[in-house]
């Protein structure tokens, strides 16, 4: 077991669960609605941001779950903990996209809780490129490991 998910664990942060498909397809279908409410030209730069974050925390949790996971909440640190259980995956390209994830969740902050300064077009640029990147990494994970899935959770960015 990855030191990742052993420290998550250890911390009672991460417990081991049954993967369940209607799970993994509904944290799958919220996150890709998030992420195209992240593209509509009407909505605000702090909403983009914010959906798009939505979609790479919904895709993470998703990933996390067909591992066989779920993040506890607890009070902070439960959106960090499900990044730092992606990165526990095994897998090189989730790892790196986990590390970039928890990098952008200041980017979400700024979005929601900063009165003047805020995110741009290239913050929301970076937070798209990732949410893209994990659906496309999340997917190839996922089939690989659940190949049930493959025709249920689309192959669109």
């Amino acid at each position: 077991m990855d030191h990742h998910l052993r420290r998550l664990i250890e911390g009672r942060v991460l417990e081991e669960i049954e993967p369940n498909d209607q799970a993994i397809l509904g944290y799958w279908t919220k996150a890709r609605r998030a992420f195209a409410d992240s593209r509509l030209p009407e909505t605000s730069m702090e909403g983009a941001v914010d959906r798009a974050y939505q979609a790479a925390f919904l895709l993470a949790t998703a990933v996390v779950h067909a591992a066989g996971y779920r993040v506890r909440g607890r009070e902070g640190g439960h959106h960090y903990n499900t990044f730092y259980a992606l990165g526990g995956l095994d897998d090189p390209q989730l790892a790196r996209l986990a590390g970039e994830l928890n990098d952008l969740r200041a980017t979400r902050h700024e979005a929601l809780y900063e009165a003047i300064a805020g995110p741009d077009e290239d913050d929301l640029g970076r937070m798209q490129q990732a949410v893209e990147d994990l659906l496309v990494s999340g997917r190839e994970w996922l089939v690989s490991r659940q190949p049930s899935l493959s025709d249920r959770i689309g192959t669109q960015p």
